[in-house]
């Protein structure tokens, strides 16, 4: 009512939430208790943390933090009343992906471009890594390309997961639109268990 006042009258609006007028002008009059006032120096604290920590703190840590800015016996049900009523809400964390990279059985190929990434000749030398982006749907990978000789990216693909497949959907993008010769140097960095047959697909362009 106290929001709406200003542009209903308060008649109006007591009737409409069925209290009598007595009612509503007993409650203006009334002092308020002091864990009211407390809660309302808690809620502006609330805002502040909410605001310092980028809006990133949930019940828990905002619990923590008030308990250390003077409020020691706050529990996290009354903080999360409080943040309902001032509509904080932690916005979530971006956490980058985990992979594991197995060791290999396949023997090591011979680094060939020896971080030699300057090339006169398209289709001589390719170069492909793999990357990750976040989304509102969450991260995505993202492979690419790219042909050392003239800089251009020839090939791309991007899936919800890391997996052999995004990196031949790359390379197969490529091949298709250069129809490359035999000799051509493919490098990447990347390689896991699930990769080690697109490295020894590659090999039959030439080794890394």
């Amino acid at each position: 009512m106290e929001a709406e006042k200003t542009r209903h009258e308060v008649g109006l609006l007591c009737r409409c939430l069925g209290l009598a007028r007595a009612t509503y002008y007993a409650w203006q009059e009334r002092v308020p208790s002091a864990r009211a006032i407390e809660n309302l120096r808690i809620r502006h604290e609330m805002r502040l943390i909410h605001a310092e920590s980028d809006r990133t703190y949930g019940v828990e840590r905002m619990c923590l933090e008030l308990q250390q800015r003077g409020y020691p016996r706050i529990s996290e049900e009354r903080v999360r009343r409080l943040m309902r009523v001032e509509r904080l809400v932690a916005k979530p964390v971006k956490r980058r992906p985990r992979y594991h990279v197995e060791p290999s059985s396949l023997p090591a190929a011979s680094n060939l471009v020896a971080q030699r990434f300057s090339v006169g000749t398209i289709n001589r030398v390719w170069a492909s890594d793999i990357t990750y982006l976040w989304t509102s749907s969450g991260w995505l990978y993202l492979a690419v390309v790219l042909d050392l000789g003239s800089r251009r990216v020839i090939g791309r693909a991007t899936m919800a997961s890391l997996s052999r497949d995004l990196v031949l959907r790359a390379l197969r993008q490529a091949f298709e639109a250069r129809l490359p010769q035999h000799g051509l140097i493919h490098h990447l960095e990347f390689v896991n268990v699930e990769l080690r047959s697109t490295i020894r697909m590659s090999r039959t362009f030439g080794r890394r």
